[in-house]
């Protein structure tokens, strides 16, 4: 008889869904931040379904060298207001605000603290770094060390274990809160890679933003950041309050990912590419109209604006590698960050890109996860690429072939088939390459609702 090896465990049905919320990363490493006592955070954020457990990943952008250590604390509340900073940042459970550690019957639904293989504080989290290897397989030139040398491609990350912290109903009815407090004890203050700050309605070269708060499917998410005085520790004194955001439109994060133990299956969705997949906001507002709490769905954007191919592909082994698999990952057909100055561009090149994308879909598809494409609109008339839509069209259309011969392995969002040509704020771009509201809401978010499966 053959060794039992046990059931297969489809992609589709992993109960643990991950989430990560962050702003525009164009500017690289994030600036030193915290005073001569590190920084420290709380999270307050809508999970997209009930859970039983919670876990932390913290990444680490910076190029250079590891930062931390890192101590951590997870609570649940019920209420998902942020009037008050009591609402804000301490759990309120039947009607009741815990200033306390959970440490018994009466002060259970207070903070907990979370571990780190066994032990409260972290490890050093350690850097994100260039893959010279990944480029050689490739056969990637590596770009002018002034122009993205400085800058991220992948990211360190170290994860927490398990902390037993089981969701409560919120008050209102809708999706249940958690509460996330992390502080970093780095005392020299250094870069630590990993803050984000930014709005929900970021989008860079519209005309209007969009208010993602005013759709009623939107999932909320607010951060704030503070430089403790000597001997705070927010994570072990939950009587210690953060001021609640003065403005619910902007946020502070770290560069962090939750996940949470749905006990039921869940998709979990990555996201690479360059500047149109980092600041403009279409997957989150088509995946958020998607995931329902019986059959969830999470949405981590790891988008890198003016980064090139070779740099936000190396985000999938990185992320897959730090404790969150997806179901999915969405990438690009083509990027034009490849193409300076863009008459490199040609029928030999245009396959070379189509080579390395399939070399993506191949790892992909080895981590049991299914590939989304999106064909670019940039080789319409009017957009940046317009004098090479033969090239385009070359990619295109090999990619619009291979979904459909491949339809279990490989779906497609086909922008470029639903987009408008022409570049103007009433159109579907304002600069001729990223989209505006109008791309966004009307050439984007509806093909991805009509294609999901």
């Amino acid at each position: 008889m053959g060794r039992c090896l046990g059931p297969v465990v489809e992609p589709n049905k992993n109960t643990i869904g991950g989430s990560r919320k962050f702003g525009h990363q164009s500017t690289g490493n994030t600036n030193s931040v915290g005073g001569s006592y590190g920084v420290a955070f709380q999270l307050k954020m809508q999970a997209e379904a009930p859970f039983r457990r919670i876990k932390v990943l913290i990444h680490n952008r910076n190029t250079t060298y590891a930062v931390g250590p890192w101590v951590a604390s997870a609570a649940v509340t019920e209420n998902p207001n942020n009037s008050t900073d009591a609402q804000f940042c301490q759990p309120i459970v039947g009607g009741t605000t815990y200033t306390a550690l959970a440490t018994n019957d009466a002060t259970q639904y207070g903070y907990r603290t979370m571990t780190f293989a066994g032990v409260q504080q972290s490890k050093l989290v350690p850097p994100g770094t260039f893959s010279p290897e990944y480029r050689t397989r490739l056969n990637i030139t590596k770009p002018s060390a002034s122009g993205y040398g400085p800058f991220f491609n992948a990211v360190g990350t170290i994860e927490s274990d398990w902390l037993e912290c089981p969701s409560v109903a919120a008050t209102n009815g809708g999706r249940p809160w958690a509460l996330i407090r992390l502080q970093m004890l780095d005392t020299a203050a250094n870069p630590f890679g990993g803050r984000y700050t930014g709005a929900y309605n970021v989008q860079s070269n519209t005309d209007t933003s969009i208010d993602l708060r005013a759709l009623s499917y939107f999932r909320d998410f607010q951060g704030v950041q503070v430089s403790p005085t000597i001997g705070q520790d927010f994570v072990n004194d939950p009587s210690l309050t953060f001021t609640k955001p003065t403005d619910l439109q902007t946020w502070v994060s770290p560069n962090v990912t939750i996940l949470f133990d749905y006990g039921i299956p869940t998709r979990n969705v990555l996201m690479v590419g360059d500047s149109v997949t980092d600041a403009y906001p279409w997957a989150e507002i088509a995946f958020s109209q998607i995931s329902t709490v019986t059959a969830p769905v999470n949405f981590v954007n790891c988008g890198q604006a003016a980064r090139q191919t070779f740099q936000f592909n190396q985000m999938i082994q990185a992320y897959t590698e730090s404790g969150m698999m997806p179901t999915d990952v969405v990438l690009p057909c083509f990027s034009v960050n490849d193409f300076n100055p863009a008459s490199s561009l040609t029928n030999f090149t245009a396959n070379e890109v189509i080579y390395r994308l399939l070399e993506q879909i191949r790892i992909v598809n080895a981590l049991g996860a299914k590939v989304w494409l999106w064909t670019t609109y940039n080789g319409r008339t009017g957009y940046g690429f317009s004098t090479y839509s033969t090239q385009i069209a070359i990619i295109n259309n090999y990619f619009r072939a291979y979904a459909l011969a491949n339809p279990d392995s490989c779906g497609m969002f086909d922008f470029e088939a639903a987009w408008i040509d022409g570049a103007g704020a009433s159109l579907y771009t304002k600069d001729g390459t990223h989209p505006n509201n109008n791309g966004v809401q009307l050439g984007m978010v509806p093909v991805i609702l009509a294609a999901w499966r």
